[in-house]
């Protein structure tokens, strides 16, 4: 093992153990009415969990993702565009791009408040973009891994330390969509827009093949093993796929854990805790299409069922960081959203809560936790610890090349804002460990991130 992996693995398993306070307060789910409009339900992440439904009109096929304060919803089939909210503004559209005309756009991942990469499924080009100015900057080819029809089917996305990760689904659009062999993750450096090589000992640029086919569910980070999750339907109405994990250091899948007969039927979404407890769950389909919502273990004992309904109306799963687990349901004439425990599965809601449209995919008013490495250094601009990086009291930092207009903010694993130090100069910052209501921040790891003129640069420490 090289010593930039040796680093990168002690660097992400710190970021994955370490835990971060509780600070998610609302859930944003969008909500369909199954043609071409849709509508998005914010609702309170406290029991009784009032929500407030119709906040904005979006469209009929939407996921949403939150960044820097700001909701970004993907308005997919038929609506080929980005729409950034703003929820602290009665969810006003900041502004509305396109991703080009057909596009069907699956995902948006983003690296700052200026560049973000968005997923294309009826393209072979994932696109790089300016979210504040809707501008195409960039474009990444993932077409050296697609099949015969030249199109990878590029779907969902996740952020790693300074990797992004990219499902493609493979399959063939001559044939009802059916997988043409086993799905791909492909790997890009943040940092330089470049495919990764999963395999070095092969020729050419590889990506990560995967043990299943057609990688339909969200990323998720499991971390307590550290490794990526992601669901592999296969085909539809066939035990043939599962749960798989993915090492993000090494680059390599490491097999289906939770199998579909397992889990007793095709996975549809899965998730994970983020936070302290909870576990991992999932929607499945039986034969005759019923979903129900189970519990499973990656080591392929049987999954505990927790909620089943009649028919295809589950839509999607997700687990907050104060350990609430959500689950859309669309059922008849009482759709709406159910939240359970993430321990025990019980529920904390005594129905559906009403979101007026029925819903559909779920997001929370805080960034993923995805692992944390320090931002790489950039020329002229460089941060170092001064002393020990574990600390008890208080930490010094050396700031070096910084212009006027910068900023130094202490970040903590799942990359939220701990504290705003005000603008460096070059020189020391200081950090007295304290939040920015002026509390003492929980042990674990931390960073220094200092921007300045487009310039980024970091240094990790740890808080006893």
């Amino acid at each position: 093992m090289t010593a930039h992996r040796r680093l990168a693995l002690l660097v992400l398993g710190a970021s994955l153990l370490a835990s971060s306070a509780h600070a998610a307060s609302r859930a944003f789910v969008t909500c369909t009415d199954y043609g071409v409009n849709g509508t998005l339900s914010s609702i309170q992440d406290a029991s009784p969990f009032p929500a407030s439904n119709i906040a904005a009109t979006i469209g009929s096929d939407a996921v949403p993702r939150f960044y820097g304060g700001l909701l970004y919803v993907v308005n997919r089939q038929g609506g080929d565009n980005i729409q950034v909210l703003d929820p602290s503004n009665n969810f006003h559209t900041v502004i509305q791009f396109s991703t080009g005309p057909g596009s069907n756009p699956q995902d948006i991942a983003l690296a700052s408040s200026t560049k973000a990469y968005v997923s294309r499924y009826e393209s072979p080009d994932l696109w790089i973009m300016n979210p504040q100015t809707g501008a195409h900057t960039g474009t990444v080819s993932l077409a050296a891994f697609a099949d015969a029809d030249g199109i990878p089917e590029m779907a969902r996305m996740a952020v790693v330390g300074r990797r992004l990760f990219v499902a493609l689904e493979l399959l063939d659009r001559a044939n009802f969509f059916v997988p043409t062999g086993p799905g791909k993750v492909a790997v890009i450096d943040m940092d330089t827009d470049q495919l990764i090589d999963a395999d070095p000992q092969a020729q050419g640029v590889q990506a990560i093949t995967l043990t299943g086919s057609n990688p339909t569910t969200q990323f998720q980070l499991e971390r307590s093993m550290g490794k990526l999750l992601i669901g592999e339907t296969g085909n539809y109405g066939v035990n043939d796929g599962g749960v798989e994990a993915i090492d993000p250091v090494s680059l390599k899948a490491l097999g289906i854990g939770a199998t579909e007969a397992s889990l007793g039927g095709d996975i549809l979404a899965i998730s994970a805790s983020v936070g302290p407890g909870g576990g991992c769950y999932g929607i499945v389909a039986d034969a005759s299409f019923n979903t129900s919502l189970v519990k499973f273990e990656m080591d392929g004992s049987q999954a505990i069922p927790v909620h089943q309904a009649a028919g295809f109306v589950l839509a999607d799963v997700a687990q907050d960081d104060a350990n609430h687990l959500w689950l859309s349901d669309r059922t008849g004439q009482s759709p709406g959203m159910w939240v359970f425990d993430g321990t025990t599965g019980q529920p904390l809601t005594n129905g559906p809560i009403s979101t007026g449209l029925p819903p559909n995919t779920i997001a929370f008013d805080v960034s993923v936790p995805t692992g944390v490495t320090a931002p790489p250094a950039r020329t002229g601009l460089a941060v170092r610890v001064q002393g020990s990086a574990l600390f008890r009291g208080s930490v010094s930092f050396e700031v070096q090349g910084a212009g006027a207009r910068s900023s130094a903010r202490i970040v903590n694993v799942a990359g939220r804002a701990v504290r705003d130090l005000g603008v460096p100069v070059s020189g020391a910052v200081r950090w007295d460990g304290r939040d920015a209501s002026g509390a003492r921040a929980p042990s674990g790891a931390y960073w220094l991130e200092v921007e300045s003129e487009g310039r980024r640069a970091g240094a990790r420490v740890t808080r006893l």
